[in-house]
């Protein structure tokens, strides 16, 4: 079992929707970039940290992940928990966990310290839906703040993973078909 990772900044997961603003251009180079990583590993899977409530609250309906698994034929899957199952997993958002340390008068490393305790709950809990996927190898797009340490955490669960992209921009990866100023020729 294999999980492959890139780490994106969301609006290049979203693509144009109410929370961001148009950026079709960069969409349509991550969706490239996407399709190339999926053939060239043979991915099966194609998950993302995504859920039903992230895709009301902005708006959208299918993602860039979603749209490139539909076209390639391979499963999709999202692997944040619903602010449902989040209450269920006491996890909280990082807006909360400010809010409830500011209230609390607690010092800026404690606050530092919750936020990482939530993001590892919300990263063990993707490890667990990965883990229950039949097809591997598996593609995962996530926050960039999550990419080296869902990686540590999947590996130490025994499933092998490699990052490919720690912080993905349309400018710092080449993709075939593009000059080096990142234009598509």
């Amino acid at each position: 079992m294999k999980v492959f990772i890139v780490g994106i900044h969301h609006k290049h997961q979203f693509g144009p929707c109410k929370t961001f603003p148009p950026a079709e251009q960069a969409c349509d180079a991550f969706a490239a970039y996407l399709r190339e990583q999926c053939l060239s590993h043979g991915i099966r899977t194609l998950a993302e940290e995504m859920s039903a409530d992230a895709r009301q609250k902005s708006g959208i309906f299918q993602t860039v992940p979603d749209c490139v698994a539909i076209k390639l034929g391979i499963a999709h899957v999202d692997c944040e928990p619903d602010i449902a199952e989040q209450a269920c997993l006491g996890i909280k958002n990082e807006g909360d966990v400010k809010l409830e340390s500011w209230f609390n008068d607690h010092p800026e490393h404690v606050v530092a310290e919750n936020i990482r305790h939530m993001r590892d709950k919300r990263e063990y809990e993707w490890v667990r839906r990965l883990s229950l996927l039949k097809d591997f190898p598996v593609l995962l797009v996530c926050g960039c703040a999550h990419s080296k340490s869902f990686a540590d955490k999947i590996d130490a669960q025994g499933i092998k993973a490699q990052i490919l992209a720690e912080e993905w921009e349309p400018s710092t990866v080449r993709i075939r078909g593009e000059n080096p100023r990142g234009h598509i020729i």
